[in-house]
């Protein structure tokens, strides 16, 4: 695995558990050495809390890490529901 994975694998226990979050799925392009995370948390403000006390500090002291993107957005619940997306579970 590439050192990447491995910090992300030692910091998944971390971000597991930061208050409100239901839960991030992890995604790598090793090709592109690009890198995206999916979170469900339980409101947006847990979410603004989280970005501003954990996400920005935690990246703004990763060297490995660069030009980062946060792009919130609403889930729609109904498709979602009727897809299987685990927007319900922990």
């Amino acid at each position: 695995a590439s050192d990447f994975k491995k910090q992300m694998i030692d910091v998944a226990p971390v971000l597991a558990s930061v208050n409100g979050l239901k839960w991030k799925i992890w995604s790598i392009d090793e090709t592109n050495k690009e890198a995206s995370g999916y979170y469900l948390f339980e409101n947006e403000t847990k979410l603004n809390t989280y970005l501003k006390n954990v996400f920005f500090v935690g990246m703004g002291n990763n060297a490995t890490v660069s030009n980062i993107v946060v792009k919130k957005f609403e889930i729609l619940e109904e498709p979602t529901a009727i897809t299987r997306g685990p927007i319900g579970k922990n």
